[in-house]
């Protein structure tokens, strides 16, 4: 885990950290959060590839 998140940015942690807490809190609301996460996450990583 800690290899993957090399290169990602604070606010991904801090989305992946909240994510953490939505599954054990909210079963059902972790996956609406998943799925927000995934497509903030793809748009920062597309966003820092064409940078």
């Amino acid at each position: 885990m800690a290899v993957a998140q090399t290169e990602a940015t604070p606010a991904a942690v801090v989305a992946l950290v909240m994510v953490g807490m939505a599954v054990v809190d909210h079963q059902a609301e972790a996956v609406i959060v998943m799925t927000t996460m995934m497509m903030t996450t793809m748009t920062t990583m597309t966003a820092t590839t064409i940078k």
